[in-house]
Parts: C-alpha cells; structure tokens; sequence
C-alpha cells in the first residue's frame, strides 16, 4: 500500500472548489492550516487539508 501523503499547491486545491484560492493563502498565512513551503511554493496535506475543514464546519 502507497503510505505517501498527497501534498497539493493552493491552486490546486482551489481547483477542487471547496475554497478560493484567496482564501485559502489568507489560512496559510494565519497558520491556520499546516502546510509545507519549499521556496516560493507552499504545499498543503490534502488530508489535513478536509480534516481542518471539518472541524471548522
């Protein structure tokens, strides 16, 4: 079984349609979701990323 988390851009997230990509840049930049930045990229757990929604539903 592949264990490996799938990581995804903002933009891609945004893409899904659950946030806008505003949106979700404004909870990066608050913490408020764990995320990952490799230089100028910024990559967030998809998991993570529905659990937090989740909980703040």
């Amino acid at each position: 079984m592949n264990n490996t988390p799938k990581m995804m851009t903002i933009n891609q997230l945004a893409e899904l349609e659950i946030l806008s990509s505003s949106a979700i840049r404004r909870l990066v930049k608050e913490n408020k979701i764990r995320h990952l930045k490799i230089g100028s990229k910024v990559l967030i757990n998809y998991d993570h990323f529905i659990d937090f929604l989740n909980n703040v539903a």
